[in-house]
């Protein structure tokens, strides 16, 4: 029996192209405040199961080399997807939409993903059994019934 296959949904590689652009060098969050928030990731494609296609909006620090940072988003989100989703060759368009004043960061061609780790359980603890003492035997009671009092009056 083979598995079924695997779906990735739209929302789930939005959120990995945000963090692949994070990641870059250069570029900066933009908060709502002055309009749309930055960066914006459009992932659009025809069915659940057709490549898709990314549109990232971007703001950089300035002076930082714009297209350099702008082409290590492009590699970074599609590296990210490739590494992470296994969805390879992904068309990304990047466009800088925002110049924030910043430290200037050198462009690299190398951008890599981090490294995944998986949580260590430390050894566990060989548990003792709980002793208590055997319960007491229930004794029986009875419950008299109470007549209503009549007042005087």
């Amino acid at each position: 029996m083979t598995p079924p296959p695997v779906t990735i949904t739209d929302r789930a590689l939005t959120k990995l192209a945000k963090a692949a652009v994070h990641s870059v060098p250069g570029t900066v969050r933009v908060s709502r405040r002055a309009g749309r928030s930055l960066p914006r990731i459009d992932v659009r494609r025809d069915d659940l199961h057709s490549p898709p296609t990314v549109e990232a909006f971007i703001a950089v620090t300035w002076p930082s080399p714009v297209t350099g940072v702008a082409e290590n988003v492009a590699a970074a989100i599609s590296t990210w997807f490739s590494a992470y989703a296994g969805i390879h060759d992904v068309p990304v368009n990047v466009v800088v939409t925002a110049l924030n004043h910043g430290t200037r960061f050198a462009a690299t061609h190398e951008i890599q993903p981090p490294e995944v780790t998986h949580p260590q359980v430390p050894d566990h603890q060989v548990l003792m059994p709980i002793v208590t003492a055997p319960p007491r035997p229930l004794k029986p009671i009875a419950i008299r019934r109470i007549e209503p009092r009549r007042s005087h009056g």
